[in-house]
């Protein structure tokens, strides 16, 4: 049985240039690339498009780097709402993302950079552990409590937030 990823090597190395498919050529190429678990899975052309223009507007204001995802919005566009497509997720070390097919040919993709894993030092998580203390202990976000002398703290902004 042919692979997601085998699948649509096959249909991009069909299609012409354009200014995604040499950055989607290098993640299928790349020697850590997979597909995600649950996929491919098939969606209608409008719940596609709202993602896109959601993912479009949230990796903007990350500054996230993307592909794919401005071309495939006006692919979709021009698309009837309940038009089903196939969604294939698939993801490496740096992008994160989907292509989508219609009637066996490559439809267009959505690929963004994943975000750099951020690691703590060994104080950081001491801070961090004695952060979530003062939640438990004191409560309310970003609330002010006095001790007994009457010295007043800001615990931080995730407290109380799934915290219990």
């Amino acid at each position: 049985m042919t692979s997601g990823i085998e699948r649509i090597t096959m249909m991009l190395a069909n299609m012409f240039a354009n200014e995604w498919k040499d950055a989607l050529d290098s993640i299928l190429i790349s020697a850590d690339v997979v597909e995600i678990p649950g996929y491919p899975r098939v969606e209608r052309a409008s719940f596609v498009l709202a993602q896109a223009k959601s993912r479009q507007s949230n990796t903007a204001s990350l500054k996230l780097k993307t592909f794919g995802l401005a071309s495939l919005i006006t692919e979709l566009e021009a698309l009837p709402p309940d038009t089903p497509l196939q969604n294939y997720g698939i993801k490496n070390g740096a992008y994160t993302g989907s292509c989508f097919v219609l009637d066996g040919k490559l439809v267009g993709c959505e690929f963004v950079e994943r975000a750099p894993q951020r690691s703590f030092h060994l104080q950081d998580s001491d801070q961090f552990v004695r952060s979530i203390r003062a939640c438990l202990q004191h409560g309310s976000p970003n609330s002010t409590q006095k001790n007994r002398s009457g010295e007043g703290r800001t615990y931080p902004s995730f407290c109380g937030r799934g915290i219990s």
